[in-house]
């Protein structure tokens, strides 16, 4: 597999940075390896999250007015901020504001941001979770605010909110941010019922595998289908977070996360090693769909059955194994307290 070369913010123009992403996802199409072997497509990520952030740098700079850029600060959210962004990723981001910008005047040209972003291959987030939304938006002080209001009330979607904010960084030093993920980490440690909530609530049944060990095909007018994010990634994302967060590991990309659970023991090596591996496999074969849906409009989460090859379907059910044994892990560990309704 040829990589591009890396466009960076004072060669980029509009229209150039609009054909960088094109260049990226044709790369990935050029990845012929087997299922097994990731080392190829490991280097197209790695140099692909340095691209990703040059055009998001240089879509903040170029579609925000100065005026109201100086006051804000941009804080990437998921898959972003822990370096693990593909194709068609949604962009999910939260803003720190210094006080001298309002909601009200920063909502319009954030709108007009998210618009203009999807032309350099930046998909608007489904689930609203970035910085035109007034939940995402605020000086330091309100985010501090928000987030006791959270914990008094722990409910699903509080905890939800509480750990989207654990995969979070800064486009540029914000001192301000890393307080309040500290703030954070530490209300979300100290909770059993915010812990056992993500574990029984937003992990437990997610795996994609059947309880004897199938795959779990889902039906659909046009044919059986595996959703590669839902069923696999985000599975195996959310139980590493979990326990990150348990065991108060501070790197946020998953796999950094992963090396430090094993090296404090909290997983075992061999079965770490079949976590990434897992990993791998999902970021790969996603990529590969959101590569084929900027070429010629398919589905960019849902892989086929029929197109899919036996090789890979194989290599599918061995990863999604992992994963279930992951999911299964961070249940037994992650019980509900005792007086918990």
């Amino acid at each position: 597999m040829k990589l591009p070369v890396i466009v960076k913010v004072p060669n980029l123009e509009v229209a150039r940075a609009a054909n960088v992403g094109a260049a990226w996802s044709d790369a990935v199409l050029q990845d012929t390896e087997s299922p097994f072997d990731h080392a190829p497509f490991s280097r197209w990520l790695h140099a692909y999250q340095q691209q990703r952030e040059q055009l998001l740098a240089f879509g903040w700079q170029t579609f925000v007015p100065d005026s109201i850029r100086r006051g804000l600060t941009y804080i990437r959210l998921g898959s972003a901020a822990r370096g693990e962004d593909l194709p068609h990723s949604d962009l999910d981001f939260a803003i720190v504001s210094d006080g001298t910008v309002s909601f009200a005047q920063a909502v319009g040209p954030l709108q007009q941001f998210v618009r203009t972003m999807t032309a350099l291959g930046f998909q608007p987030c489904r689930g609203n979770v970035m910085g035109p939304n007034p939940r995402w938006f605020g000086t330091p002080a309100d985010w501090y605010s928000r987030i006791e209001q959270y914990y008094a009330f722990p409910d699903w979607k509080s905890a939800r909110y509480l750990f989207m904010a654990m995969d979070a960084t800064p486009l540029s030093p914000c001192e301000p941010w890393q307080g309040i993920t500290v703030t954070v980490r530490s209300l979300l440690a100290a909770s059993p019922f915010f812990l056992w909530q993500m574990a029984h609530l937003g992990i437990r049944r997610t795996v994609g595998l059947h309880p004897f060990g199938r795959v779990k095909w889902q039906a659909a007018a046009e044919g059986e289908f595996f959703d590669v994010k839902e069923q696999l990634l985000a599975p195996i994302v959310h139980a590493i977070r979990l326990l990150a967060i348990a065991g108060d590991v501070q790197a946020v990309a998953t796999m950094a996360r992963v090396e430090e659970l094993t090296q404090a023991k909290m997983m075992e090596p061999v079965f770490a090693a079949a976590v990434r591996d897992a990993l791998w496999f999902g970021w790969r074969l996603r990529a590969r769909l959101h590569a084929q849906a900027a070429r010629s409009g398919t589905n960019a989460e849902r892989m086929e059955k029929g197109r899919m090859p036996q090789a890979w379907r194989d290599c599918l059910q061995v990863h999604l194994r992992t994963a279930k044994r992951l999911e299964q892990l961070v249940c037994r560990r992650f019980r509900k307290p005792r007086g918990a309704r």
